[in-house]
């Protein structure tokens, strides 16, 4: 595999990855904006009722008719948050051209370009100029749905509330999804409007995986991004861990649940592009990561005080949230558990074997990032967005590198937050 790096416009780079390894090429157009309150979830409901119908396909079902008509193509459309930035990506999905009958050759890739750009560029409106309201209540429901759905999922609620509250007042603190109060009084008209300035200022970061010349990428997208109009803001790099200085908070919250949600926030100071993030890495696999840790083994395993209990690397803030399903009669005895195995791999009471596996773990999981198109592109993406260039075998070569005092140093620097404890009302046990 070959990657390449072209600038289209100031505010649009396009990566290429040329291989022949895969039946079906991928491009993905990802669409970068600062967070926002408002504006973030406005754009995310604006993208999906866009997807629901343009011009020349008024349907989804002539949208996915035509994209049938070019041997299966899909486009998908997903969002996404990445430290103080939310991005809503368009994927393109096609089959490679080596597949098709030598009788029946068609630009696929082009085909369906065309079709996401009459989507994007070709919008349909109503008689008054509006996007159809009919699309746009359809679309604010589903967005509703989730909001409350994810409300209703203790372990994901509790993640999501102890981010927030931890990250206050940051943008990275900040919902694509909105909150129910927000995303409620969207309409027609406001999406309409939000539509018309939807792509002033943005950036948008393009990647192709699949075996078409680069020549032939960039012309199509030249062509794609001509209806959107050209932008002063360059595409910047890099990630800002997010400090505090304060003491420890604890909050606690009473919903109906039948089982206690523990979640930690540690600030750590250290994110993907630094140069101890290979380190910071091990530490998590190693602390809560994995079902060989330090959080899963004496936490669960040997006293046993939770249903569960791991550790997950904000890369883009530096942050780490232990997440732990435990009865609310352990929580204490559970968090101080935590709290002794944190201050263990301070002292550097870590073995060679647990780095040793811990190593393995990651060099694996990196191993298997070329044996799809959307780990490649997410692999990709997430370091272009940390203004960092590095394969995956250069990744595996620095993770083999770090050695046990690399990860106790960066050990000193990890620091309990904020600790958000989601309790069931007292019934809730009884049922």
């Amino acid at each position: 595999m070959n990657k390449f790096d072209l600038n289209i416009k100031n505010n649009i780079a396009l990566r290429v990855t040329q291989t022949d390894k895969f039946k079906m090429s991928r491009l993905s157009l990802a669409f970068i904006y600062d967070a926002d309150k408002v504006e973030s979830p406005k754009k995310k409901l604006t993208f999906s009722t866009l997807m629901r119908g343009s011009k020349s396909y008024p349907t989804v079902t002539k949208i996915n008719c035509a994209l049938d008509d070019l041997y299966g193509s899909t486009v998908l459309y997903r969002y996404s948050s990445d430290g103080d930035r939310h991005v809503f990506t368009f994927i393109c999905e096609t089959l490679e051209e080596k597949y098709i009958p030598e009788n029946d050759r068609v630009d696929i890739l082009g085909g369906t370009l065309k079709i996401l750009s009459d989507i994007l560029f070709n919008p349909l409106f109503d008689a008054q100029g509006k996007l159809l309201n009919e699309y746009a209540d359809s679309e604010k429901n589903i967005a509703l749905d989730n909001i409350r759905a994810k409300i209703n999922d203790p372990r994901a609620y509790s993640a999501s509330k102890c981010k927030r509250i931890m990250f206050d007042g940051e943008l990275c603190g900040l919902s694509v999804d909105g909150d129910e109060s927000v995303v409620s009084e969207f309409d027609s008209d406001q999406l309409t409007e939000c539509y018309k300035s939807i792509f002033d200022g943005v950036r948008v970061e393009c990647t192709y995986i699949g075996s078409k010349s680069i020549d032939s990428i960039k012309n199509l997208l030249i062509e794609f991004f001509n209806s959107m109009p050209n932008s002063d803001n360059e595409c910047t790099y890099g990630y800002s861990a997010f400090t505090s200085n304060r003491d420890i908070r604890f909050i606690e919250e009473k919903k109906r649940v039948t089982q206690g949600r523990l979640t930690i926030g540690m600030t750590s100071d250290v994110v993907l592009g630094d140069n101890d993030y290979y380190a910071m890495s091990l530490f998590n696999e190693i602390f809560g990561g994995s079902s060989t840790s330090k959080l899963f083994m004496n936490v669960r395993e040997k006293k046993s005080l939770c249903y569960y209990c791991n550790s997950v690397y904000l890369v883009s803030k530096g942050a780490i949230f232990v997440s732990v399903g435990v009865n609310p009669d352990n929580k204490d005895r559970a968090y101080d558990e935590i709290m002794l195995q944190l201050d263990e791999m301070k002292k550097g009471n870590i073995t060679l074997d647990e780095i040793k596996t811990a190593k393995k773990l990651i060099c694996a999981a990196l191993r298997q990032v070329g044996d799809s198109t959307g780990a490649i592109d997410g692999y990709a993406f997430r370091r272009t967005m940390a203004g960092i260039d590095e394969t995956p075998e250069e990744t595996i070569s620095k993770i083999n590198a770090v050695t046990y005092d690399d990860i106790v140093r960066v050990a000193q620097g990890v620091k309990p937050d904020t600790v958000y404890f989601l309790r069931g009302e007292e019934e809730s046990y009884n049922e």
